[in-house]
């Protein structure tokens, strides 16, 4: 059972792959490079991508946390 608020260990698994220096954001050069890799299914064009990274990232900054992925 997963505690209220962590996240799952799929989850933990994935931002292990997508943040690998582990600082904590995800910045849109490691966003891509995962979304591009052969960890994903579902390649998409680098606009689709970078479109999909502006979407969760709050007030346009240049990276994305670790809960705004998981929300």
């Amino acid at each position: 059972m997963v505690d209220e608020g962590q996240p799952e260990p799929e989850f933990q698994r994935i931002l292990d792959i997508v943040d690998p220096n582990r600082d904590g954001y995800v910045t849109l050069q490691e966003y891509m490079a995962f979304m591009i890799s052969k960890e994903t299914e579902n390649i998409q064009s680098s606009e689709e991508i970078e479109s999909a990274f502006r979407a969760l990232s709050k007030e346009f900054r240049p990276y994305v946390t670790a809960e705004e992925l998981y929300a």
